[in-house]
């Protein structure tokens, strides 16, 4: 404990009251116990002298004025009224107070009054301070050397959902899943996760680590089989001799359907898992598709006589071990001439080929008179071939991420270990709703310093610098240039944003975005506290509020404490879309996002409509479907079923079946 200075004895407000001396609590040239304008001795200047202490380390001080502002109101919470219309944005007197007993070594009081604030009106700094308080609890009865333990089980291995459980002996405090890591508010026993993770095509090893509140760490590896591949086919028939198409076709989950000439070919299962398929079909060009157990796809066109097949095309019998394919085959007729040359194609692409949407299926057709030993698509192998065909027919859905180009290279392995390859350039386009402007707009006006400690101000700085980069990064929301914000956005604007329930008209009319976005920063001891609070420029109400809290002591700690707070801002504004189900007026319609949606009022949506698909004149290649915002709107209510969303004017009249997603 400090103590320092002497303490005069005041009466005030009918109350005995203890008041220091303002000269006796000075530090490093900084003074503390102090408040701004006159002290009342009401709670709110009890509070705010009580925080002022505990940014100085005059503990015994801040316990004795905290205890009072607890006296008089005792519930933490934001936007407590002090008087007529006045607010202040926080007042925390069980947390500021857990702080102090935690700093004073009275850990079980300190625990009960964090634990308290938290119920009250949740904030990270109180969730900080509780894992703080519990670690050196711990410590205190003897330490922890037991790792947390981590079950987890593939819940879809087709979208990447896990089930993921944390357990330890007494709290988990961080948990990451592939490199991810995941909200956690406040250490606990247990915490359980339902992630969906990135999936690349055929083997991932998807890594959880987790570690408790004294560092002990474990890690689990999980191992997900991820088939984004449809049927491989390869075609035995001259279909311009016999008029009959047939082949093998083969796939690791199994074949449901295949169609040959729009109608249904006749599968015969083989002793291997293979299918052994055939179809009457006229000639010339003739549409083909295979459909496998998980809804992957398999299409193209045979166009006129089917591929030929030499001594390696007698190795698909022997390898499937039927007696039947080998006299078809052997009786056959092929010429030497019509032997296909070795090489791969991505038949349904095409160099410069612009895409709407974010997950393509690519058609591989390869070829190789030596046998084909394997394909590989960007570097992931294609499984489930059919072994030493000559001529393959194959797909793999693949997404692509972000705008721009796409490289896509697939390479083919003959049974000799040559190789041959073909890379098509694709390019994927932003839909209407994708693009910068249908985001939600957002002025990152800066951050505040709060308490004492002037000579820090530079993490401030660093941090109004670091958020916008850590935002950025995330590509979520439409960020407004700091060089289109207006010179006059000094630190008394900030405080005019973060000080009143109410966004001042005249500095709503400054900046161009749907969102105002000001931090606050305020160190005590070695933790640093950041809250970024979100005010709409339509409605001047508080659209949500970010928080971090976290010991700093290096330019990367900060980073790090940045990354978590874009993070979490950035879920306080899901983008989810749905449905239009009912328009009573102009000025409004019905949509099916809910509150398990966990989107809220006040929200900005777009209403856009779907146009018919595109697709390539050449390759044939569905290219997706061009999307119109017709409408602007912001969410006024939301229910458990359905919300309401208020629309602005102009534009075309909203329909049902529409769609809305929010900005």
């Amino acid at each position: 404990m400090r103590r320092s200075g002497a303490i005069l004895i005041l009466i005030a407000t009918g109350c005995s009251t203890l008041v220091p001396q303002p000269d006796a609590y000075v530090r490093d040239g900084q003074q503390y116990g102090v408040v701004d304008g006159t002290f009342r001795g009401r709670w709110w200047n009890h509070y705010e002298r009580g925080r002022s202490f505990l940014d100085g380390g005059f503990y015994d001080e801040a316990a004795a004025d905290l205890n009072i502002a607890l006296g008089l109101r005792a519930e933490d919470q934001r936007w407590a009224r002090t008087y007529g219309l006045h607010f202040i944005p926080e007042y925390f007197p069980n947390r500021e107070l857990g702080i102090t007993l935690y700093h004073q070594g009275a850990l079980e009081e300190a625990e009960r009054r964090l634990q308290a604030s938290i119920a009250q009106e949740s904030s990270a700094l109180a969730e900080h301070y509780l894992d703080l308080t519990r670690a050196a609890r711990i410590s205190a009865a003897g330490g922890d050397s037991t790792p947390p333990v981590i079950t987890a089980t593939v819940a879809d291995a087709a979208t990447g959902r896990l089930t993921v459980s944390v357990r330890d002996n007494t709290y988990v405090a961080a948990v990451s899943i592939a490199g991810e890591p995941q909200l956690l508010a406040s250490a606990a026993p247990e915490a359980s996760f339902n992630p969906m993770v990135s999936l690349r095509a055929g083997h991932n090893e998807i890594v959880i680590a987790a570690k408790d509140l004294l560092g002990n760490e474990s890690e689990l590896s999980v191992a997900i089989e991820h088939d984004t591949d449809g049927p491989a086919l390869s075609f035995d028939t001259d279909t311009a001799a016999t008029g009959l198409v047939s082949g093998v076709a083969y796939d690791p989950a199994g074949i449901t359907s295949i169609t040959i000439g729009g109608e249904p070919a006749r599968m015969t299962q083989q002793s291997d898992g293979t299918q052994r398929f055939e179809a009457r079909a006229a000639g010339g060009a003739i549409a083909f598709a295979a459909v496998d157990a998980l809804g992957n796809r398999t299409e193209g066109t045979l166009a006129g006589a089917t591929q030929v097949r030499t001594a390696a095309a007698f190795a698909v019998a022997a390898a499937v071990d039927n007696t039947w394919l080998a006299e078809r085959l052997a009786s056959a007729r092929f010429a030497q001439s019509e032997v296909p040359e070795s090489g791969v194609d991505l038949t349904n692409l095409a160099d410069g080929q612009r895409y709407l949407m974010d997950e393509i299926v690519v058609s591989i057709e390869a070829s190789d008179p030596d046998g084909i030993a394997g394909i590989s698509l960007d570097g992931a192998p294609l499984d489930g071939l059919v072994p030493h065909a000559a001529h393959l027919h194959v797909s793999r859905r693949i997404r692509l991420d972000g705008m721009g180009e796409h490289r896509i290279t697939a390479v083919l392995t003959d049974d000799r270990g040559q190789t041959s390859e073909t890379t098509v350039v694709v390019e994927r386009e932003a839909t209407s709703i994708e693009l910068p402007e249908s985001r939600l707009r957002v002025a990152m006006l800066g951050n505040l310093w709060e308490g004492a400690g002037p000579q820090l101000e530079a993490e401030a700085d660093f941090t109004a610098a670091e958020l916008p980069r850590a935002l950025f990064e995330r590509q979520r929301f439409d960020l407004v240039s700091r060089d289109a914000l207006p010179r006059v956005l000094e630190e008394q604007e900030l405080r005019t944003v973060l000080g009143s329930r109410d966004l001042d008209a005249g500095l709503r009319q400054l900046v161009p975005a749907d969102v105002f976005a000001v931090g606050k920063v305020r160190r005590t001891g070695e933790t640093l506290e950041i809250i970024l609070q979100a005010v709409s420029t339509e409605t001047s109400s508080v659209l949500a509020y970010a928080d971090v809290a976290g010991t700093v002591e290096t330019l990367d700690d900060l980073r790090a404490l940045a990354r978590d707070l874009a993070l979490r801002f950035e879920q306080e504004f899901p983008r989810v879309s749905g449905d239009v189900v009912q328009v009573p007026s102009e000025g409004a319609c019905y949509t099916t996002l809910t509150r398990a949606d966990r989107v809220r009022a006040g929200l900005p949506c777009v209403v856009y409509r779907l146009g018919d698909p595109i697709v390539h004149p050449a390759t044939g290649a569905v290219l997706g479907q061009p999307t119109e915002v017709i409408a602007r709107g912001t969410l006024d209510e939301v229910r458990d079923q359905m919300s309401r969303l208020g629309l602005t004017g102009g534009g075309e009249p909203v329909q049902v079946s529409d769609h809305v997603a929010t900005r």
